[in-house]
C-alpha cells in the first residue's frame, strides 16, 4: 500500500517522481472530489471539474459545448493536464 492508495501502479514509461506521484493519487479519487487542471502553458489552473468515478469527470468544457463527462484515465487530454485533486468535508 502506496500513500492510502488500494493498488498502485508502477510502469516502467513513469519519467519523473512527479508523474508517480500523479498515477498513485489518482487511486485516491473519491465521487465528488474537485479536480485542478493547468492551463495549456502549465502556469496556473485553467480548468477544473468534478469527480463522478470511474475514471471520468463533469465539466463545462466551453460555452459553446457546455456541461460534459470526459476521461481522466491514462493517456487522455485531462490527465496530461492534473494539477491536483481537493475533497471537501463537512
Amino acid at each position: 500500500e502506496v500513500m492510502g492508495a488500494e493498488s498502485a501502479i508502477v510502469r516502467h514509461q513513469i519519467v519523473s517522481g512527479t508523474q508517480a506521484l500523479t498515477i498513485g493519487l489518482f487511486g485516491l479519487l473519491r465521487p465528488g472530489d474537485i479536480i485542478c487542471f493547468w492551463n495549456s502553458a502549465h502556469t496556473e489552473i485553467g480548468h477544473v471539474g468534478l469527480y463522478i468515478g470511474h475514471g471520468k469527470i463533469i465539466h463545462a468544457q466551453s460555452s459553446s459545448t457546455g456541461v460534459c463527462v470526459s476521461d481522466v484515465t491514462p493517456g487522455s487530454y485531462y490527465y496530461n493536464r492534473y494539477y491536483e485533486a481537493r475533497r471537501i468535508i463537512t
